[in-house]
């Protein structure tokens, strides 16, 4: 990720995901976009690094706010670490992301996350088994990166763990 990408100009739709995004933050009691945005900077840059461009500050802001979030960006943008910041701030929370491909998942918990920090998980058809079961059941992860499939599997263990980790009505 050293090249920085090139955006098109702003469309309506932009305009309007960053008005909504503006009025999140200044109506969020006690919330400020400064320190976050200064936050967030600063522990990717000491944890991981890297220092997130600001489209990706605005997504994990977004995320932060509960604002549901799209982002469409080509291969090697950065898409994922706006979605995986906020494990860096809150380490007792899990973020769970869904991957379309095995190998891409792989790419994503190799590249940011090689040095174990936040510890990240792959779990799909290939990689799910008893252990890696009871790792993701005693929380052992942060961030786990996994497939629709999986998600979506209806088998005991998988639907128990995915209803386990999605029971927090703060997540």
């Amino acid at each position: 990720m050293d090249h920085v990408p090139s955006f098109n100009p702003p469309t309506p739709y932009h305009e309007r995901s960053y008005a909504f995004l503006s009025s999140r933050q200044t109506n969020t009691p006690g919330y400020c976009s400064e320190t976050t945005c200064h936050s967030l900077s600063v522990i990717c840059e000491v944890r991981i690094s890297r220092k997130p461009y600001p489209w990706q500050l605005d997504c994990t802001e977004a995320l932060i706010l509960a604002i549901d979030c799209i982002v469409l960006a080509g291969t090697g943008f950065g898409k994922t670490l706006p979605f995986t910041i906020p494990s860096l701030l809150h380490p007792n929370k899990i973020t769970i992301v869904i991957s379309p491909l095995n190998a891409l998942e792989e790419d994503q918990v190799c590249a940011p996350f090689s040095r174990g920090r936040p510890k990240a998980a792959v779990v799909n058809h290939e990689t799910f088994d008893k252990e890696l079961y009871e790792e993701l059941k005693n929380m052992n992860y942060q961030v786990i990166f996994t497939s629709p499939e999986m998600v979506f599997k209806r088998t005991p263990s998988v639907l128990k763990l995915t209803l386990g980790l999605t029971s927090d009505p703060l997540l």
